[in-house]
């Protein structure tokens, strides 16, 4: 087959497929894959359209700084995805870096305890021809044969209670080779429940509607059903809206939790407008394992 260079997704068809498959495989988290899809063929940026180009510089650095030792693929984690955005965030920096000979060293794992991201993931790797494996499990019981050289992990803290975060840092950095990276998204600030709520009606609703009405997005229910799933979208999922308050912050949590922080970057975010507009700021970071073998 052509080996492609496009690393962009069809977001209007992966909203489609999204909706199709949480409607066949998902159970308490139909809602949130079928908003997450949608909401970003609507155009509405967030999570890791945010900070794309930001994953993708930091993904680009790494692989032109690792070399694999004795020759051997690359081995690259994914710990959670809501659908196949991370991953081809990860592929477009990989290509960049490297080109094809990068990619076809590369072996991506991809968990997550839902089959309807696993399988977003394994059909866009299919149309470029990617060496991806998938694996339906709850972080909480994974436990990998092998370490990882780069494991990309975004937005995956919020779906932990604040207390238990510490512990899933460690246990993923844990997964790290001596040389490997984590590259990690988090939120920062907090919105709350009203907050979001507010935002939802006054910004996301419209533009829903519209995408729609445009055709960017299908239906596959009632245009009311679908407005409530969305509304309800974290509804039966375990999910903190807390965010860290800085980067230092950021710092003293990651290093009590075994890991070493490399680089803690904030961006993003427009607090300055109104409640109810604003998009949160995030903070991306590259770590690495505390007392690595030398």
């Amino acid at each position: 087959m052509e080996q492609a260079t496009d690393f962009d997704e069809n977001l209007p068809a992966l909203a489609d497929r999204a909706y199709a498959l949480a409607l066949d495989c998902c159970g308490t988290c139909a809602n949130y894959h079928i908003y997450w899809a949608a909401r970003r063929a609507a155009g509405l940026v967030g999570g890791s359209d945010l900070d794309h180009a930001a994953i993708v510089a930091r993904i680009v650095s790494f692989a032109q700084a690792f070399s694999p030792p004795d020759g051997r693929d690359l081995e690259i984690l994914i710990p959670g995805a809501a659908d196949s955005g991370i991953l081809a965030g990860v592929a477009m920096g990989l290509f960049l870096a490297g080109g094809r000979a990068l990619l076809d060293r590369s072996r991506f794992t991809i968990i997550d305890r839902c089959q309807t991201p696993l399988r977003l993931c394994l059909e866009y790797a299919e149309a470029r021809d990617l060496n991806v494996g998938i694996d339906c499990h709850d972080l909480n019981d994974y436990s990998p044969a092998g370490r990882f050289d780069l494991v990309v992990a975004h937005s995956i803290l919020a779906f932990f209670p604040a207390a238990q975060r510490g512990n899933m840092l460690a246990r993923i950095t844990n997964w790290l080779g001596d040389d490997g990276r984590l590259v990690l998204s988090v939120n920062m600030g907090d919105r709350s429940a009203a907050q979001r709520d507010k935002r939802f009606e006054r910004v996301i609703v419209p533009k829903l509607k519209a995408a729609v009405e445009d055709g960017r997005i299908v239906l596959h229910e009632d245009l009311n059903v679908f407005l409530e799933r969305c509304a309800n979208r974290q509804q039966g999922m375990t999910y903190d809206r807390g965010g860290f308050v800085d980067a230092g912050q950021f710092r003293e949590f990651a290093e009590h939790a075994g890991a070493a922080v490399e680089q803690a970057v904030e961006f993003g975010g427009n607090a300055g407008r109104s409640a109810h507009e604003y998009s949160r700021p995030r903070l991306i970071a590259v770590i690495s394992r505390a007392g690595k073998t030398p």
